[in-house]
């Protein structure tokens, strides 16, 4: 068995079956028997994972902050690998939710905690907030800036803008609706990262949140990007004063626009 596929079976806590397939509780819903099984596949560059309840596997990667690239042969998922840093998802009380980790060697998972008190490697359940929430609500009269990870949340807040810079859990492609409900009324400027999921993302979230109300909606193209760059990439080649003239330079957004 591949380090890799072992590190992710050790992740889901899957117990071995004896027939070449592990077993474990799905992440994904309230699993109280274990309904899921993993194998790898025919040829070993991929490791199967099923839910036999019905949850999708997305879904089931989701919870435990994968992507199905984790699920092939690559970089070693390494069972030593340590939290870096922690970036704490609160409710519109300042209670914290869950918290998205990254880890070394470079991922990202999320975990929340259990109601032993303990920290589980799971979303199953656990409402999903914007980051910054409590932010959001407190400073109702500043724009919201929208990112596509945390550390560009924190470059923007070290920067001293008077924008509430916020992301979602899972990055592109991770929108909610109710995300934009929580935005309502907001004046709104969307910074994807410049590559073609940053780019699909802001279109999704725009048109979301045109549904639910926002009061304008930008959607920032940051010019001389390097490809793959973000915000944090952007402030550090040009300065925050570029980035506020790139918000600021930017025109509404409209369905009839994208």
């Amino acid at each position: 068995m591949n380090d890799k596929f072992l590190a992710i079976i050790e992740v889901f806590g899957a117990v071995d079956q004896g027939n070449g397939e592990w077993s474990c509780k799905c992440p994904a819903h309230d699993d109280q028997t274990p309904s899921m099984t993993m194998r790898p596949s025919d040829d070993g560059q991929r490791l199967l994972i099923r839910c036999h309840a019905g949850c999708s596997s997305d879904d089931i990667l989701d919870a435990v902050g994968m992507t199905f690239k984790d699920l092939f042969i690559g970089d070693p998922v390494s069972t030593r690998s340590r939290v870096a840093h922690t970036y704490p998802y609160m409710d519109e009380n300042g209670t914290e939710l869950f918290q998205v980790c990254r880890m070394e060697p470079k991922s990202f998972r999320q975990r929340h905690k259990g109601d032993n008190g303990e920290w589980e490697w799971s979303m199953n359940g656990v409402r999903r907030v914007l980051y910054n929430l409590p932010l959001i609500i407190e400073k109702y009269s500043w724009p919201v800036v929208i990112v596509e990870g945390e550390k560009d949340c924190l470059s923007l807040l070290n920067a001293g803008l008077s924008v509430v810079p916020t992301t979602n859990v899972g990055g592109a492609g991770k929108w909610k609706n109710a995300y934009s409900e929580m935005l309502c009324g907001r004046r709104v400027a969307i910074v994807p990262d410049n590559d073609e999921a940053g780019r699909e993302h802001a279109a999704t979230v725009a048109g979301s949140l045109v549904v639910h109300d926002a009061a304008s909606i930008r959607i920032v193209r940051l010019e001389n990007l390097p490809s793959g760059g973000d915000v944090t990439d952007y402030i550090n080649l040009f300065g925050k004063d570029a980035f506020i003239n790139a918000v600021v330079g930017t025109p509404e957004w409209t369905r009839s626009s994208a």
